[in-house]
């Protein structure tokens, strides 16, 4: 599925965000759990587990690419 941008609500503060509908680098947990939070109300440890996540999963498409 080729990456779109789509238009959603923070679920925290409710303000307009725009966000992808999947993850560009497989780590599709965090996206589930992150995707529709905007940058002012991530808190730092969630701000450390997305980039957690991300490297996981850039790691994996490095080490296994098929």
């Amino acid at each position: 599925m080729k990456p779109r941008i789509i238009s959603t609500k923070c679920k925290r503060c409710g303000k307009n965000i725009a966000t992808l509908n999947r993850s560009l680098y497989g780590a599709n947990a965090a996206k589930a759990q992150y995707g529709s939070i905007c940058k002012d109300c991530l808190l730092p440890h969630e701000k450390i587990e997305i980039e957690k996540a991300v490297e996981n999963a850039v790691y994996r498409k490095v080490i296994s690419p098929n």
